[in-house]
């Protein structure tokens, strides 16, 4: 193994063929789903094979004159948290309870702040 080469494991995507070399830290023996980077298809590998072994090759001059081609790295997706559900439905709640306290209290609002006249003649409320 190299100088500060990080083991690692080969995924491809099973919908567009994209090949990935994934960390063996970020996976860590769990089946977690993976997203890939060129297709977007979301897929749990079962049990990846080894990467192959590092080849010590000369270091080319160049980017184009790279002997293998270039691998991509692929990250597992994020587990959803159950608090996200929770802060948009109460974004959701406030934003239309806005509203509605808008559009019923529309006298209270325009006697409270005179420029909201402008605005609901805009609409068509006033």
């Amino acid at each position: 193994m190299r100088r500060g080469h990080v083991p690692a494991m080969h995924l491809s995507c099973p919908a567009c063929a994209a090949v990935y070399e994934v960390p063996e830290a970020v996976l860590s023996g769990l089946h977690r789903p993976m997203r890939c980077a060129r297709c977007q298809h979301v897929w749990t590998p079962d049990q990846p094979a080894p990467a192959a072994p590092v080849r010590e090759e000369p270091v080319a001059s160049t980017w184009t004159e790279r002997a293998e081609p270039e691998t991509r790295l692929a990250y597992a997706a994020p587990p959803m948290r159950a608090g996200l559900g929770v802060a948009w439905f109460a974004t959701i709640v406030v934003v239309l309870g806005t509203l509605i306290a808008a559009l019923t209290q529309r006298e209270a609002v325009m006697a409270a702040w005179p420029p909201a006249a402008r605005a609901y003649a805009a609409l068509g409320l006033h």
